[in-house]
């Protein structure tokens, strides 16, 4: 039997709701100074659409990324305690610039810039990190830390070896998997298949309609938009979850 959801009291702590503020912020800038890294899709971007084009996209990418970190902060501030509202706005920020991004750019050219990606997941790691030594003491978080790296990448390089999915969606897929993987290993991986196969139907109905089986269909975006809509409820998730395994 399911045990009683209780929707929990929010009180206002405008110093706490002002540094999450400040932190998606720090978070999307980063990000930003990260394009200056490497010119290659924005100079491939307006070669395609024009010399004035790619202005659009880093405007996007930022509002997504703001109302994404702001909404999943909003989760994480009505659903849990402590540090969580603060891990969230960070993940929620990364997912939502990085989908923006990929929606536009591995739509129309099918490439993403892999220094956002590596910056993505370098951020993740740090994420990752902080919430098991908040977790856990500091000698138990670097052991428990090396789990949900280990796992990912161990996975990821046979996948890269043995399938057709580019580098671009593995560094994805490392941006948001670790930190999934550290708050509920269950969820993750219940979540990642339930995304593989929304994936696949997304793949069949795209080839069937082109009328092409060959036909290379960009799944970037729906590998990080899932996870961006779903940051949000992760602590409601992790809860039920564990209330029904009762």
């Amino acid at each position: 039997m399911w045990n009683k959801v209780v929707i929990p009291e929010v009180s206002i702590d405008i110093e706490k709701i002002a540094l999450g503020g400040v932190l998606i912020i720090f978070t999307l800038l980063i990000l930003l100074l990260s394009e200056t890294l490497n010119q290659e899709i924005r100079s491939a971007y307006q070669a395609k659409f024009g010399p004035t084009s790619w202005a659009n996209v880093p405007l996007y990418s930022l509002l997504w990324g703001l109302g994404s970190g702001i909404i999943s902060g909003i989760g994480g501030y009505v659903w849990a305690d402590g540090y969580y509202f603060f891990y969230l706005c960070n993940f929620g920020a990364v997912l939502g610039y990085i989908s923006m991004q990929a929606l536009i750019t591995d739509s129309s050219l099918h490439k993403v810039d892999r220094y956002l990606l590596r910056i993505g997941y370098i951020d993740t790691a740090v994420l990752t990190f902080a919430y098991l030594t908040n977790t856990y003491r500091v000698a138990s978080a670097f052991q428990i830390f090396a789990m949900p790296v280990f796992i990912t990448y161990f996975a990821f390089f046979f996948l890269f070896l043995y399938s057709k999915i580019g580098p671009s969606d593995i560094r994805a897929m490392v941006v948001f998997l670790p930190f999934v993987i550290a708050l509920d290993m269950v969820i993750a991986i219940e979540s990642f298949i339930a995304v593989g196969v929304f994936i696949a139907i997304i793949m069949e109905v795209k080839k069937r309609r082109e009328k092409n089986p060959q036909l290379a269909v960009p799944i970037l975006p729906y590998l990080t938009i899932p996870y961006m809509i779903g940051a949000p409820l992760l602590p409601l998730i992790i809860e039920l979850s564990r209330t029904v395994s009762l």
